[in-house]
């Protein structure tokens, strides 16, 4: 059922993007001017607008009376994953790079982010109109953060990319490389799992691997988050050793208000328990839904039932959801422990003189 486009709509869609984008700017030591990041995330999104007009313009092309699989593939790598990590380069690399503020790799994660994340608000603002509320809570930990972390992995690369030589080139090529391959395989098989489902499969066999797929996109999301993760640790870290500290600069005080509220109200133990609770019974219902799609597929394929794509993949994605909830759930539980053992003890870090940081709990080590 499609939404209305109002407050709720416009909030559904823009929430997830915006927290990330907190994260993100709040990563780097450096004190990154709020206009620069406003400006590259107004330009990832209007290069959303002739991304679409190419993707469009290569997917008639190239995927037009093709079989179901071969169609799927060709959608998800030629005409979504190389036009739309192209867009996003291409800010980065004609604005971003020019930019004093990018002065080391983490900038370039941040401006990557940021340049990511104004393509997802805007694609995002257009499945949530269509899609509704549950489309929106699943996009929310799947596609949004995963077009950031694509973002944030072409950022990487081109801030550790020597200018103007050859391999200065290379490097941001094999960057492109990596965030398409990303794109490529989390899309290839969601469209293809929808085109098989118009077109009807032609054997129980197909069915049941097409079911089996739709773990992809899920492993896709959790490696990027490890990965993007392990990547902000290592370069916040070398920055405080060189000395490049700075006081957080906000992105603008009505947004932080906003989003601080947000972060207030979800930073409590009672809700990391909700947290945990939710992410347990989201993750069965996931499980159900996997089960149910399968078989689904099956009497589809056997010409009994007609199977929607949508309920085709919502126990996968309330798979992701509820995986999601719960890996953050046990971090966030581990932290607080962290912080009471602190407080009892008078910990301190030897090496700051200060008292020991928690670990956030997002993203992942």
């Amino acid at each position: 059922m499609s939404m209305s486009f109002n407050a709720t709509t416009f909030g559904a869609a823009v929430l997830p993007a915006a927290l990330l984008l907190r994260y993100f700017h709040r990563a780097s030591a450096f004190a990154l001017r709020p206009k620069v990041v406003w400006i590259t995330l107004a330009l990832g999104a209007l290069v959303a607008l002739p991304v679409a007009v190419v993707a469009l313009a290569i997917d008639r092309i190239v995927v037009v009376e093709r079989g179901y699989v071969v169609a799927g593939v060709l959608q998800a790598f030629v005409g979504a994953a190389v036009p739309e990590e192209i867009g996003k380069l291409l800010v980065i690399l004609l604005y971003c790079r020019g930019l004093a503020e990018l002065k080391d790799p983490m900038d370039g994660v941040v401006f990557g982010a940021a340049a990511a994340l104004g393509f997802a608000t805007l694609e995002n603002l257009l499945y949530v109109v269509d899609g509704g509320a549950l489309t929106a809570g699943i996009r929310a930990v799947t596609a949004v953060p995963s077009h950031a972390f694509d973002g944030a992995i072409l950022g990487y690369f081109v801030g550790t990319a020597p200018r103007g030589t050859r391999a200065g080139v290379l490097r941001i090529s094999g960057g492109l490389a990596i965030a398409v391959a990303l794109h490529g395989v989390y899309d290839a098989p969601l469209l293809v799992a929808a085109r098989h489902l118009r077109v009807g499969g032609t054997s129980v066999a197909e069915s049941l691997v097409g079911g089996a797929a739709m773990v992809i996109p899920i492993g896709i999301v959790l490696l990027q988050w490890r990965v993007v993760g392990r990547m902000i640790r290592r370069l916040r870290a070398e920055q405080e050793r060189t000395g490049q500290r700075a006081e957080v600069v906000s992105l603008s005080p009505f947004f932080d208000r906003i989003l601080d509220g947000v972060v207030a109200v979800l930073d409590t133990p009672h809700m990391t328990r909700v947290l945990l609770v939710a992410g347990i019974a989201v993750t069965a219902l996931g499980a159900l839904g996997l089960i149910l799609a399968v078989v689904g597929l099956v009497l589809a394929a056997r010409g009994d039932v007609d199977l929607d794509a949508g309920a085709a993949l919502l126990g996968p994605m309330l798979l992701v959801v509820g995986a999601t909830a719960i890996v953050v759930a046990r971090r966030r539980t581990a932290n607080e422990r962290v912080v009471e053992a602190d407080a009892v003890r008078g910990a301190v870090d030897p090496e700051q003189g200060t008292s020991a940081k928690p670990d956030p709990g997002w993203p992942p080590r």
